[in-house]
């Protein structure tokens, strides 16, 4: 999607979606309340904490796309549920207008995986895997044009340790706060 369809469909399609659907609020700044649209490109998050909920914010949606042109791609829609109590429901797939949505144990977004247990295990497995990789062409490019020490460490400053570590200044500031999700 283009820079100028990714503006559009950010600022013309979630903020009608908005007005239409009184419950979504898109400018959530430190706390996200329940429900909310995430969205990024033409990649949508919609997250409510019942199917009713799910239902009627799809419904917009799609209605929505249908009227400026655009068509909701089913077959790669999937649901993460939540649901502490009965695990069983996080498995099952969902039926939402009439479409069968694959239920999911994780979500990739922008990243960061998203699990029905609000763990980071799989975001931070990806990140130290990116970091190795990005290790292991530095010490490459080290080897082959011989840079100084001191350039070096520099290039893994900048680039391997945030690859690796990103993220993680925010997780350690929310631990407390999974729980109440």
């Amino acid at each position: 999607m283009s820079t100028f369809t990714s503006a559009f469909f950010h600022r013309d399609v979630l903020r009608t979606l908005e007005e239409l659907v009184s419950e979504i609020r898109l400018d959530q700044v430190a706390e996200i309340n329940l429900p909310v649209i995430l969205s990024f490109a033409d990649d949508i998050i919609i997250i409510g904490d019942s199917t009713t909920v799910l239902t009627n914010m799809m419904n917009s949606l799609k209605e929505l796309l249908i009227s400026v042109d655009l068509k909701l791609n089913e077959t790669k829609t999937k649901i993460l549920v939540r649901d502490s109590i009965n695990k069983s429901i996080a498995k099952q797939t969902q039926e939402i207008n009439g479409v069968l949505i694959t239920a999911v144990d994780t979500i990739k977004y922008l990243g960061t995986y998203l699990t029905s247990e609000l763990s980071r295990r799989n975001t931070l497995k990806a990140r130290c895997k990116q970091a190795i990789r990005n290790a292991k062409g530095l010490i490459l490019f080290i080897k082959k044009t011989k840079v100084h020490w001191k350039i070096a460490k520099f290039i893994y400053k900048m680039v391997i340790t945030p690859s690796m570590t990103y993220g993680l200044n925010v997780y350690c500031s929310e631990c407390n706060k999974t729980e109440t999700v």
